[in-house]
């Protein structure tokens, strides 16, 4: 009989021998269990003093690198969370890699591409602005010495020149900068009209090699070259 409600509820056995139970018990004690639907159930991240030390030692390993389901496996499985278990009466020696990602999500991380953050290169560094400081000054006392055209590309009059020791003649200045390219073999733009009918084409992966183009610039002769090179 139990079977035949159980499947008239499109449930299996499972649910046959659980109405088993419910009717003996219900004839033993005349009474039956509560309903768990839409009960939620509590896990271990309900607890604040437990997901406090989660939080601090899953930070600490985001920082580091990558963070991965398995790094909550060990963590869980650490001393010192087995320390706050024991101290709270819990027995969880380890959880699955499946849990962990429930906790991961759970606890607010999100699975995807990881972003790049601000570079920290020590650029506010007491040193490092007094150096820039002091650059900054002689490349302006240089500057006064260089051959310079306004914004509007009209040629300002030349400078006079500063003599030179052992030399004759006044001599200038020439701003000689550097510039680079780095090309890919795979770089091409990934948006253009298409067709109903169009069929995809395969796309190499990754970037394929690449070609870097290096020159040094100057405002007075244009490229620096070696003869036609």
């Amino acid at each position: 009989m139990s079977e035949i409600v159980a499947k008239a509820q499109g449930r299996g056995t499972t649910h046959a021998r659980h109405i088993r139970t419910w009717v003996v018990g219900f004839l033993k004690w005349e009474n039956l269990p509560f309903h768990q639907l839409g009960r939620k159930r509590g896990t271990l991240v309900d607890d604040e003093d437990v997901t406090e030390e989660i939080q601090v030692h899953m930070k600490k390993k985001a920082g580091e690198g990558f963070l991965k389901a398995e790094d909550i496996v060990e963590i869980v499985a650490s001393p010192d969370m087995q320390a706050i278990f024991q101290q709270k009466g819990i027995t969880k020696p380890m959880i699955s890699v499946k849990t962990g990602r429930c906790w991961l999500k759970k606890l607010g991380w999100s699975f995807g591409k990881l972003k790049n953050g601000m570079y920290l290169d020590g650029h506010e560094r007491p040193d490092v602005v007094e150096y820039r400081r002091a650059f900054v000054k002689r490349f302006m006392g240089h500057k006064r010495q260089f051959h310079r055209w306004d914004h509007d590309g009209t040629e300002l009059p030349h400078p006079n020149g500063f003599p030179v020791p052992e030399a004759s003649g006044r001599f200038r200045l020439i701003l000689v900068t550097h510039d680079e390219s780095t090309f890919f073999q795979n770089d091409e733009c990934n948006t253009g009209w298409t067709h109903a009918t169009s069929k995809s084409k395969p796309k190499a992966k990754g970037n394929g090699q690449t070609l870097m183009v290096s020159e040094n610039l100057t405002p007075d002769w244009g490229r620096l070259r070696d003869g036609d090179e």
